[in-house]
């Protein structure tokens, strides 16, 4: 919230109200679904396989993939996020009733923006509660914006980069190109 109210005063706009914030999470996510949606019935026509789908993205990028995928119901056979962020009560809306979702994978910087670097362990847990493959990564000594070549760690302490912490995961979750 701070950071859309910074822009808007920049701009000489009031603050946002949460109705216009929740409005342009919906927007986009809904966006994000009807791209993917797009994609998957062209699928055919463009000779790749929808069911090697995956979304993801950066910051509200990842926010709206997550949301594409586990509330817009898109089907992704996997999701990344990059210091993204889907709440606790929306993973509980999202995930009640089963049938979990695709493998994900959550990166968070050591200094990122404070509610994904303090949440980011709590979304893992929900969403391996709820049956989703779940790993993550997190990037030593960054602040919310980092280069795909940065360290990153995995949970067991084993040393990557961002870009090759991402690929590995869609290889394994997708299969060999």
């Amino acid at each position: 919230r701070s950071r859309v109210d910074v822009v808007r005063r920049m701009l000489g706009l009031p603050p946002a109200t949460d109705e216009m914030l929740w409005r342009g999470i919906e927007a986009a996510s809904e966006d994000v679904a009807m791209a993917a949606r797009y994609v998957i019935a062209q699928a055919d026509a463009w000779h790749i396989d929808p069911r090697r789908l995956a979304l993801g993205g950066f910051s509200a990028g990842a926010r709206s993939a997550l949301n594409a995928v586990f509330a817009e119901k898109v089907p992704a056979a996997a999701v990344f996020a990059l210091s993204g962020y889907l709440d606790a009560g929306d993973q509980q809306r999202h995930l009640t009733g089963g049938g979990g979702g695709p493998p994900v994978l959550l990166v968070s910087a050591q200094a990122d923006l404070d509610y994904i670097a303090a949440h980011t362990p709590a979304m893992a847990r929900g969403f391996r509660v709820h049956g989703v493959v779940c790993e993550t990564l997190r990037v030593p000594g960054a602040g919310h914006f980092y280069p795909h070549g940065a360290a990153a760690l995995h949970e067991d302490g084993r040393a990557t980069t961002v870009g090759a912490g991402v690929l590995t995961f869609l290889r394994r979750h997708l299969g060999a190109a």
